[in-house]
């Protein structure tokens, strides 16, 4: 499955750790192979060990220009098969990728340190996660539908317009990348479906010029949120019962990409529904 790198960070601390601290020189690399892109922080000291033997090189103190200089030189094929069946190849370069810096996820093949700060691609992943501590509580939210649109409609919304839940299915989500698919029967909420988040691709004409205001976009409806601990979300399967409370009212968040923008009130208009929006949220609130 193919992931964007807030999908398969969101995904890969599951499975890893959080990196600690870490006052140990580091450089910045681009793990690179036809199935995905890793980017990460590998430890100097160990790194050079592994590529070169024993060495008396002050690392510490070579300057950057001259230690990329260095494993360029030396690079060789990294295996890190949780990743990937397929070897890496180290690449030095300024360029980046999008990554959340506040996170950073530890890692360690052979006697080298790795920490992942962002990674993009396909990953087949089917090991049980890593961390071993399941009692994390988990900030989940409950949708009751989504909407697909484009940013010129967003941004033309004011307090007072409806805007139609054309997809009318209720959601759990978890994070950007995990979600349940949920179903009513009589008084209890079951799960139908579960799993990760598949990219949706956007296919345009090849001759299309690009417009800010045409970019595609996906408005979610939240209902409310709930925390559950993290092995409660995880054991959860198909057929099972969700322990849901009852809304006690029609207050609606609108969001996209987990970022909320409006909230307004559920309606009924003919046969379908849609919400009224009541306030619209600017930066700071």
């Amino acid at each position: 499955m193919h992931y964007d790198t807030h999908q398969i960070m969101d995904y890969l601390s599951c499975y890893l750790p959080e990196r600690k601290e870490n006052t140990k020189r580091t450089i910045k690399c681009h793990l690179i192979n036809t199935q995905n892109i890793l980017e990460v922080l590998i430890d100097v000291e160990s790194f050079l060990s592994e590529l070169i033997g024993e060495n008396t090189i002050p690392w510490e103190i070579v300057p950057e220009n001259y230690l990329i200089e260095l494993l360029n030189e030396n690079r060789k094929e990294i295996r890190l098969p949780f990743f990937s069946a397929e070897s890496y190849f180290p690449e030095f370069r300024t360029k980046n990728i999008a990554v959340n810096p506040t996170r950073k996820l530890a890692f360690r093949q052979g006697n080298i340190d790795f920490t992942l700060i962002g990674a993009r691609g396909r990953f087949d992943i089917n090991g049980p996660p890593l961390t071993p501590d399941l009692s994390v509580p988990v900030n989940a939210g409950i949708y009751i539908g989504s909407t697909r649109t484009f940013t010129g409609v967003i941004q033309q919304i004011n307090e007072g317009d409806i805007l139609f839940i054309t997809q009318h299915q209720r959601f759990l989500r978890a994070g950007g990348y995990f979600q349940m698919t949920l179903k009513q029967e009589q008084d209890d909420t079951v799960i139908s479906e579960r799993g990760i988040i598949p990219e949706v691709p956007v296919t345009t004409a090849e001759t299309a010029v690009f417009d800010s205001r045409r970019v595609p976009v996906q408005v979610d409806f939240l209902q409310y949120r709930k925390v559950f601990p993290l092995s409660e979300l995880m054991a959860l399967q198909p057929g099972d019962t969700l322990p849901l409370p009852a809304a006690d009212n029609h207050l609606i968040t609108l969001e996209i990409s987990g970022q909320r923008f409006a909230q307004g009130e559920l309606v009924r208009i003919g046969e379908q529904y849609a919400v009224e929006i009541h306030h619209i949220f600017h930066k700071g609130e």
